[in-house]
Protein backbone atom coordinates (compact mmCIF):
# COMPACT_ATOMS: atom_id res chain seq x y z
CA UNK A 1 0.00 0.00 0.00
CA UNK A 2 1.33 3.43 -0.95
CA UNK A 3 0.69 6.31 1.42
CA UNK A 4 -0.18 9.65 -0.10
CA UNK A 5 1.17 12.86 1.41
CA UNK A 6 -1.21 15.76 1.95
CA UNK A 7 0.71 17.87 -0.58
CA UNK A 8 0.49 15.21 -3.29
CA UNK A 9 -3.18 14.25 -2.97
CA UNK A 10 -4.38 16.52 -5.76
CA UNK A 11 -1.47 15.60 -8.01
CA UNK A 12 -1.76 11.83 -7.63
CA UNK A 13 1.76 11.57 -6.19
CA UNK A 14 3.04 9.51 -3.30
CA UNK A 15 6.12 9.98 -1.16
CA UNK A 16 7.76 7.14 -3.14
CA UNK A 17 7.28 8.74 -6.58
CA UNK A 18 10.38 10.14 -8.25
CA UNK A 19 10.36 13.79 -9.23
CA UNK A 20 12.82 16.51 -10.01
CA UNK A 21 13.42 18.96 -7.17
CA UNK A 22 15.34 22.16 -7.87
CA UNK A 23 16.21 24.96 -5.47
CA UNK A 24 17.13 28.29 -7.02
CA UNK A 25 18.73 31.02 -4.91
CA UNK A 26 19.62 34.63 -5.63
CA UNK A 27 22.59 36.04 -3.70
CA UNK A 28 23.88 39.55 -3.13
CA UNK A 29 27.57 40.43 -3.67
CA UNK A 30 28.33 39.35 -0.06
CA UNK A 31 26.77 35.92 -0.78
CA UNK A 32 23.71 36.53 1.41
CA UNK A 33 20.57 34.87 0.10
CA UNK A 34 18.10 37.47 -1.18
CA UNK A 35 15.45 35.08 -2.47
CA UNK A 36 14.92 31.38 -2.98
CA UNK A 37 12.36 29.01 -4.43
CA UNK A 38 12.06 25.22 -4.37
CA UNK A 39 10.37 23.67 -7.39
CA UNK A 40 8.88 20.17 -7.67
CA UNK A 41 8.33 18.87 -11.19
CA UNK A 42 5.56 16.31 -11.75
CA UNK A 43 7.06 13.23 -13.45
CA UNK A 44 4.21 12.88 -15.98
CA UNK A 45 4.56 16.32 -17.56
CA UNK A 46 7.06 17.44 -20.16
CA UNK A 47 8.56 20.85 -19.67
CA UNK A 48 10.48 23.01 -22.02
CA UNK A 49 14.11 23.88 -21.51
CA UNK A 50 14.36 27.42 -20.19
CA UNK A 51 17.30 29.76 -20.44
CA UNK A 52 17.99 33.16 -18.94
CA UNK A 53 20.10 35.80 -20.62
CA UNK A 54 22.17 37.11 -17.71
CA UNK A 55 22.94 40.38 -19.49
CA UNK A 56 19.26 41.31 -20.02
CA UNK A 57 17.47 39.19 -17.41
CA UNK A 58 15.09 37.85 -20.09
CA UNK A 59 13.86 34.26 -20.04
CA UNK A 60 13.16 32.17 -23.12
CA UNK A 61 11.69 28.71 -23.46
CA UNK A 62 11.18 26.25 -26.29
CA UNK A 63 7.82 24.54 -26.73
CA UNK A 64 7.60 21.20 -24.87
CA UNK A 65 7.98 18.15 -27.11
Amino acid sequence: MRTRSAAGLGLGLTIADQMLVATVTVHDPDDRVLAWVRIYLHPDYDTSEETMDLTTGNWSAAEPT
